[in-house]
């Protein structure tokens, strides 16, 4: 999720700056090839209850134009499409939806433009009465199975100017990672790949609530003649007695390997083993994280 996306949520304030802390963490971590590493256990999942996923609204009636923005994942070829579903067809569990392009390549784009016309594409749609009065500068218009269709989250849904880009309220990083998930009621694939002992560790570390202290660490080694880079992360959990509760750590897979971010790795690797509304103190020696 990038900052828009938790904005929608409510999880951080509507106006200001995105701060300097989430942009290191995205551009350092999340966002480079090495995020293959930890990045798919922070996809949204199924229990991740501020992510309730955006149901299409089934109280209009067949055959009333309606327009709702949607995300269609068609189960045959395993695409996911993006449009408004203009008319449903609830007994048939189909549906029309018109079809659009995000305006980049970036998983984190808001902004789309209606498509000009493509594979997609069924000409006898567009001339239906209802869709030739309201959406005569849409050009792309396509069957969905409604079973298939998830809405997409977004506040301002509406249209008001002809081939021009709109952008929604969340990203379509944010928006697909839901619908997969709701669609094919199991984890995301990317989440499947993680060796066993790396999935094990990430579920079954969940730390009490008495936590007051996490202190993390980790190491690079770099290569030397014969021998490959490594990194590895660790983190030990305190009581407010002082005592230890757990202790953790990993070997982590050497892909783009680096002192810091093996530092990260060990703070997201103890903050996910963290109980919900955990409120804690983080000790680290790494002065690039200490000054963030």
């Amino acid at each position: 999720m990038n900052w828009p996306d938790l904005r929608y949520l409510g999880i951080v304030g509507r106006k200001g700056r995105i701060p300097n802390w989430f942009t290191f963490i995205k551009n350092n971590f999340l966002s480079s090839s090495f995020s293959s590493l930890l990045l798919s256990s922070y996809f949204i999942n199924s229990s991740f209850t501020l992510a309730s996923i955006c149901l299409l609204d089934h109280t209009v009636k067949d055959y009333q134009f309606y327009p709702q923005w949607a995300i269609n994942l068609d189960s045959a070829t395993q695409t996911l499409s993006v449009g408004r579903v203009c008319i449903t067809y609830k007994k048939q569990n189909s549906a029309i939806m018109s079809h659009w392009l995000p305006v980049s390549t970036s998983a984190d784009e808001r902004s789309y433009n209606p498509c000009p016309g493509c594979a997609f594409n069924v000409p006898a749609l567009s001339k239906k009465s209802a869709i030739k009065q309201r959406c005569n500068s849409k050009k792309c218009f396509f069957n969905v199975t409604l079973s298939e269709t998830v809405g997409y989250p977004t506040r301002n849904a509406k249209v008001f100017a002809a081939y021009l880009p709109i952008t929604l309220s969340t990203s379509w990083n944010y928006a697909s990672s839901l619908a997969i998930v709701h669609l094919t009621n199991s984890s995301l694939p990317a989440f499947s790949t993680l060796s066993p002992p790396l999935k094990n560790r990430i579920e079954n570390d969940v730390l009490p609530s008495s936590v007051q202290s996490l202190y993390t660490d980790g190491s690079f080694h770099p290569a030397k003649e014969s021998l490959p880079s490594s990194m590895t992360s660790a983190w030990i959990a305190l009581d407010d007695d002082g005592f230890i509760l757990k202790s953790s750590s990993m070997h982590l897979p050497s892909c783009f390997p680096s002192a810091l971010r093996s530092e990260i790795s060990a703070v997201i690797l103890g903050l996910s083993a963290l109980s919900h509304d955990s409120s804690i103190t983080i000790y680290t020696d790494c002065s690039q994280l200490i000054s963030l």
